[in-house]
């Protein structure tokens, strides 16, 4: 008879060796996957409603540790009910519990679905389909709360890069309500409590969503007093890549939307001028947030593909000395999603050098239609 306390101690074991960082992490984790049961016994433990809140975040933390890696996070996948049941987690939880158990086993099923559909179109897939959930509205939902922000946006953005063709007209009206509710929100649900952290999954800036951690319009409008308005320009890392690769996603995904917000909220010069300045601030890649000068760069080719006359207000920006410096700066660092330590995994398809070279192109097209209006 299997006894609770030699499983929790299996499963710490488990836990530790899956955790660990660099090429010894990637080795430890493809020997555990090696074992055949590994995954099956995990996904009983996950589905098990029997099992304690302890049981299942341990096996949730694991399995977001094994998914580190692109094939095993196809292989996690393909055993449907681990999806299903850390959707269950995730979504049926209360993560304000004051049951520490409760708490992180909410928080390791988030963390783990997040690592999941990172560069898995299926696992994206598997997520949207899922009996019982409406998944997108969910996360809109969560958005509104900084309790569960930064989870929610890291799989909002997965769900708009890799499931787009997927989502129905009412998953795109939910993505246009971030927009509209950024601007719409009333100074009295204003505080600030910052704590970078993309998928850590704890409070960051409060309250604001997408643009308003990328920009001070909002703040000026309403009338927010200095000590919150540093609080949010202050915001660095891993919040910042999650929510410019967010709001990058949301425009390339309904554009026409995006640019009526902005355009309506008359934010459009101040959201330019943020996203140059993190750009510049930004021209030593970190492991922290390697994917930063990526979403910023892509965020600028979406905004002038769907409109090149974004690009003239780039240029007004110095946007173009921005991507010559990125240019110059390049760093390998850049070209994974994520990092083990100082391993880099999930490699991206696409150089950055690439995508500085297609804004460049854009904003060099408008430049010179625009001398060619003029003479």
């Amino acid at each position: 008879m299997v006894v609770l306390a030699d499983v929790l101690k299996v499963l710490k074991v488990l836990r530790r060796l899956a955790s660990t960082e660099g090429k010894l992490g990637v080795t430890l984790r493809q020997q555990i996957l090696e074992h055949a049961f590994v995954l099956s016994n995990l996904a009983e433990i996950m589905d098990d409603n029997g099992n304690s809140h302890e049981l299942k975040q341990l096996a949730a933390e694991i399995l977001k540790n094994l998914a580190m890696d692109r094939n095993t996070s196809a292989d996690i996948g393909h055993i449907r009910v681990i999806i299903s049941s850390l959707m269950r987690a995730f979504l049926s939880q209360d993560p304000s519990s004051s049951t520490n158990s409760n708490h992180l086993l909410w928080k390791n099923a988030g963390q783990a679905l997040a690592m999941l559909a990172m560069e898995s179109r299926d696992n994206c897939l598997v997520m949207l389909m899922e009996q019982g959930y409406v998944f997108i509205r969910q996360l809109t939902t969560m958005m509104q709360d900084d309790r569960f922000k930064c989870i929610a946006a890291s799989l909002l953005w997965n769900m708009c890069e890799h499931a787009q063709s997927e989502l129905s007209n009412s998953d795109l009206k939910e993505l246009s309500y971030i927009l509209r509710e950024t601007r719409d929100r009333k100074t009295a649900n204003l505080s600030v409590n910052c704590n970078p952290g993309l998928l850590e999954g704890e409070p960051t800036c409060s309250f604001h969503i997408v643009f308003q951690i990328l920009t001070s319009i909002h703040i000026c409008a309403l009338n927010i007093d200095s000590i919150v308005l540093e609080g949010i320009m202050d915001a660095e890392g891993a919040e910042l890549e999650v929510l410019i690769g967010l709001s990058s996603q949301i425009c390339q995904v309904i554009p026409e939307d995006f640019a009526r917000e902005v355009e309506h909220g008359q934010i459009k010069e101040k959201f330019i001028k943020r996203l140059v300045e993190v750009l510049n601030a930004h021209m030593k890649p970190s492991a922290h947030c390697p994917r930063i000068r990526r979403v910023i760069v892509q965020h600028a080719i979406y905004l002038m593909e769907f409109n090149s006359r974004y690009a003239n207000d780039f240029h007004k920006c110095w946007m173009v000395e921005a991507l010559s410096m990125v240019e110059r700066t390049p760093s390998r660092a850049e070209n994974y999603r994520l990092f083990s330590g100082d391993t880099g995994l999930m490699e991206h398809n696409t150089p950055l050098t690439a995508l500085v070279a297609r804004a460049k192109e854009l904003m060099g097209r408008e430049w010179v239609r625009g001398i060619s209006s003029v003479t």
